[in-house]
């Protein structure tokens, strides 16, 4: 007799059909060597180790170059002209040291000085 046969499912068995084909799918992809070899993967980054150290020492070399050339002449800015509003304090600093900028430590100890 056909009683013996369990019928299933034809949905489950599609879904399960495609399931075990997109599973192989991925691992084939996953394994892909990309139309190359390890041994010129190697030889491909060795040759750019060499460009990007070539073009490291290359940088290097032209700022020394240009550092040594900048500092062969004088850097004279000539003498600051004293314009009305620079350095105009209409109110005090809110610091102890009122009369002071916040970064002048030379007005500062000249201010210590003075009010101590």
């Amino acid at each position: 007799d056909g009683s013996c046969l369990i019928e299933e499912d034809p949905e489950k068995i599609m879904l399960s059909n495609l399931a075990r084909t997109a599973t192989r799918a991925v691992s084939r992809t996953a394994s892909r060597a990309m139309s190359s070899d390890a041994a010129e993967a190697a030889k491909e980054r060795k040759m750019w180790m060499v460009i990007s150290a070539g073009g490291a020492a290359l940088v290097v070399a032209m700022t020394g170059i240009q550092y040594n050339i900048h500092m062969q002449h004088e850097h004279s800015h000539g003498e600051r002209v004293q314009y009305p509003y620079v350095g105009k304090n209409v109110k005090k600093f809110p610091w102890a040291c009122y009369d002071c900028g916040l970064f002048d430590k030379e007005c500062q100890k000249q201010f210590r000085k003075e009010h101590a």
